[in-house]
């Protein structure tokens, strides 16, 4: 496990995400001011030493829409977010989607993410 990157990621959550703009059930969309997305979106949006890492947000498309991901060393998605911060890829899932211990969707704050974050990397 990175706790470094997790708990930079708390941090980011903590301080610098305007809750207006977050929104845990897309990884991002928009761009500069515009941008809105979830913990992992900002994070790389926020956090200069992630990009720098190689943990970066893609374009891709469906028939239906445009869309961004989480990339890293030629993994995308969950399965980016896993290997970045060196956990199991079930353990990216509870930390950084929408639902709670039993799957139902809920709604969660950056605020509420670090937390998370914090309590998983005790």
């Amino acid at each position: 496990m990175n706790c470094e990157r997790l708990l930079r990621l708390a941090e980011c959550l903590e301080y610098e995400v305007p809750e207006e703009r977050f929104d845990i059930g897309i990884w991002g969309h928009g761009e500069g001011c515009g941008f809105a997305g979830c913990a992992i979106g900002f994070g790389i949006e926020l956090i200069p030493e992630f990009k720098q890492a190689g943990f970066i947000l893609v374009e891709g498309q469906t028939h239906l829409a445009k869309y961004l991901e989480p990339s890293y060393q030629g993994k995308s998605g969950l399965r980016a977010v896993a290997s970045f911060f060196d956990i199991a890829q079930s353990e990216a899932y509870k930390l950084f989607t929408n639902y709670d211990d039993i799957d139902n969707v809920v709604y969660i704050s950056p605020k509420g993410v670090a937390q998370r974050i914090k309590e998983f990397v005790k």
